[in-house]
């Protein structure tokens, strides 16, 4: 049965807010290693559950992009895609949900990549990606605006950046207004055996609870449930 996530109990109501979501997605050449269960080589599982999972019979079945615009508040959402193995891409520029589709997100991530793993450049990349989209000077001041920040790597960092460190400068920045969550959360996953799960919980913040936003993860599919459950979680300090 599939995984629900109650977005219409924790989501708030339509354009109270703004929520960019940015996948960032590890293209290193690990990724070519098979999930174990599946036989899918990792690569293809991340692409397949996150935009070409068919929807099924209700909404709470499909991929990670058709469950969010079918979400109760879908015109909030805003979606930005980095790609990274030692050399960051930017695979989709910050864009309101309604204008996305699976065709711009069907990409072959080893095919784009395929090297070392830097994960501390991807987060410099998605944290300036971050604050141009908050600082846009065609934003509505009267809308306030977070972000989301969902890191997937399957490996360690092997390209000599400091992602704990650009991580705690990113959460430093403090709260977003007059809410309880920060203006940016970055919610982490450790996609295999080979992840290197340390790096990857101090990178990620902190739920209102004290728990990391951090899952350990063994397949696509898990992969898209934990994502979903973070930007589930994060709207919820909005309530």
């Amino acid at each position: 049965m599939a995984t629900r996530f109650p977005f219409d109990e924790e989501m708030p109501a339509p354009r109270t807010h703004e929520e960019l979501v940015i996948l960032v997605l590890d293209g290193s050449g690990s990724m070519s290693a098979q999930e174990s269960g599946t036989g899918r080589r990792k690569a293809e599982a991340v692409i397949y559950h996150l935009v070409k999972e068919a929807p099924g019979d209700d909404r709470w079945q499909g991929s990670l992009l058709h469950r969010l615009k079918t979400s109760r508040n879908a015109d909030a959402f805003w979606l930005g895609v980095i790609t990274f193995d030692d050399r960051v891409d930017i695979a989709l520029h910050p864009r309101p949900l309604s204008e996305v589709w699976p065709e711009d997100l069907d990409m072959d991530l080893l095919g784009k990549h395929g090297d070392r793993t830097a994960i501390g450049r991807a987060l410099e990349a998605a944290d300036q990606m971050a604050q141009n989209w908050l600082h846009a000077p065609d934003a509505d001041p009267r809308v306030p605006r977070f972000v989301t920040i969902l890191l997937m790597s399957d490996g360690q960092e092997t390209a000599g950046t400091d992602p704990v460190r650009v991580a705690e400068r990113i959460k430093s920045r403090g709260q977003g207004g007059d809410t309880d969550r920060p203006q940016v959360v970055i919610a982490t996953a450790a996609y295999g055996a080979d992840a290197d799960v340390a790096t990857l919980q101090a990178i990620a913040s902190r739920r209102q609870d004290g728990s990391p936003f951090f899952q350990k993860v063994n397949t696509g599919a898990e992969l898209r449930d934990f994502f979903l459950e973070s930007i589930s979680s994060a709207a919820a300090a909005l309530t």
